[in-house]
């Protein structure tokens, strides 16, 4: 029998008033003790405060304030917040999460231990009671839309764009009247005018090979119109037509149909063939570029760069997953985990403590680790660095690049079409780096090898440098090329 996993429970509420209740649900679990699931039980009954389990597939774990249903709905009147996790018998961790995907409510907070004994915190650095008034306020199109619920036990909640997108539209102002229209409709019809153009990448199916589309956004005047049309280096066809690719399916990122091949599939595929994989995929990645801001008309869109680019900066088109991600460690829309990293794996040896949060005080909030490594998941280009190398954390944009144990190098890069900056944390010093054509960079004289300057090359679009790489403490930052001249040869 496999050692239990614990979540301890923290009550920060007043359960007489509250009269706090938990539910545990899963798709499977094994030796479940201190609360019966699927049983809404009041936190007063649950012995000293603790559930224990061995194995869990799609745990769900409620708390709210008086009984629970199975599930509690989103869009009732009960006042209920709940975490996620996942520990399988194939998973070394624990897969742990805060969720604010469907509702803003009941707030909840986690922390723990990872697999390398980090301890780590997931929470809000804003109370939900201030959450909630800025969504209404910068969110919601009227705070007396359906999406404000207020609750039996008197606090108000949120639903969320995906299960109350009507509440998340915007106004524009034609003559004397007001026209409402979804949410991503001036979005879309930017970057449709603009032919945006797009590079997305798939994931690797199992035993088959990712692939990569591209084409741009068109100009779609009907339902019917292609609005996304791509084509993979292989030949193969995907497009989305504009009704299936309304503010509610960008919200809910599902309900609709793609067109793969000429053949019509639903945007999201329960199989696990290489082709549900490849579509499933390059959708998911079309919808966090949309919700999270990224694509814009004045330069190619590559979703392996997402991880380099900062979330909702270009444009705010899902407010409300940019509030919980500015103000909590929680998802804010369904693909939030695939590319904000506010997903857990915590050590299954060591106790998980859940928080159960008063309205009025933030909790728990965490920063992520600047240990952790955040790159591209894919592209063409890519650099290493030799061992004994003692360069300190490498930046590009939000991407980081870790040493391992023995201080070596590696990573994709993103693609850079403009002259982007590569910072060495361990002297506060950078290089510029250029992925066109087959890549350069301007770092002369900038590091040595032992007592040598360190030799850099460009070999099959890789980036290498030689081992016992440091940084030349007489040689400044260099500067930023400014002509053709330059970029031609700037790796000679």
């Amino acid at each position: 029998m496999a050692a239990p996993i614990t979540i301890n429970i923290v009550n920060k509420r007043d359960d007489k008033k509250d009269q706090l209740n938990l539910l545990f649900t899963a798709t499977a679990q094994r030796d479940l003790v201190g609360i019966t699931e699927k049983v809404s039980t009041p936190l007063a009954q649950i012995t000293s405060n603790k559930i224990t389990f061995s194995m869990v597939d799609g745990g769900r774990l409620y708390v709210g304030c008086g009984a629970l249903a199975n599930p509690p709905l989103p869009e009732g009147n009960q006042y209920f917040g709940w975490i996620e996790f996942t520990k399988k018998d194939s998973d070394e961790g624990v897969w742990i999460n805060l969720t604010n995907v469907d509702l803003v409510g009941l707030p909840l907070a986690l922390s723990g231990k990872d697999m390398a004994g980090n301890a780590w915190q997931l929470g809000y650095k804003a109370s939900i009671n201030d959450i909630v008034k800025q969504i209404k306020t910068t969110a919601l199109t009227t705070i007396t839309e359906p999406a404000v619920v207020v609750c039996k036990t008197g606090q108000t909640k949120i639903i969320a764009p995906n299960k109350s997108p009507q509440s998340y539209q915007n106004s524009i102002q034609q003559g004397n009247s007001t026209q409402r229209i979804g949410a991503f409709d001036q979005y879309l019809a930017k970057l449709s005018q603009g032919a945006a153009q797009l590079v997305i990448s798939s994931d690797t199916p199992k035993g088959g090979t990712s692939k990569v589309f591209t084409g741009s956004f068109l100009a779609a005047k009907n339902d019917t119109d292609p609005i996304i049309s791509m084509v993979s280096e292989e030949g193969d066809t995907f497009v989305v037509r504009r009704g299936q690719f309304t503010s509610k399916i960008i919200f809910e990122c599902d309900g609709g149909t793609l067109e793969y091949n000429k053949v019509v599939v639903k945007q999201n595929v329960t199989d696990e063939s290489a082709q549900s994989v490849i579509t499933n995929s390059v959708f998911r990645n079309l919808l966090i570029g949309m919700n999270e801001g990224y694509f814009t008309t004045n330069t190619i869109n590559y979703s392996d760069n997402f991880p380099f680019l900062e979330p909702f900066a270009q444009e705010k088109s899902n407010k409300y997953a940019q509030i919980l991600h500015e103000a909590s460690n929680s998802y804010g829309f369904p693909y939030a985990d695939s590319n904000l990293k506010v997903l857990v794996i915590a050590n299954p040896a060591e106790p998980i403590e859940l928080t159960i949060m008063t309205d009025d005080v933030p909790f728990g909030f965490g920063t992520p680790s600047p240990d952790s490594p955040n790159t591209p998941r894919g592209g063409k280009y890519s650099f290493v660095i030799g061992a004994k190398s003692d360069l300190g954390i490498i930046t590009i944009g939000n991407c980081r690049y870790i040493p391992s144990a023995d201080k070596a190098y590696s990573g994709i890069l993103p693609t850079l079409s403009d002259w982007t900056q590569m910072f060495f944390s361990k002297t506060g010093r950078f290089i510029w780096i250029k992925t066109t054509g087959d890549g350069f960079v301007v770092a002369d004289n900038c590091f040595l090898s032992g007592s040598n300057p360190a030799t850099r090359i460009w070999t099959n679009k890789q980036l290498q440098w030689p081992s016992d790489v440091v940084w030349n403490l007489q040689a400044p930052s260099p500067p930023k090329p400014t002509n053709e001249a330059q970029l031609l040869h700037a790796d000679e």
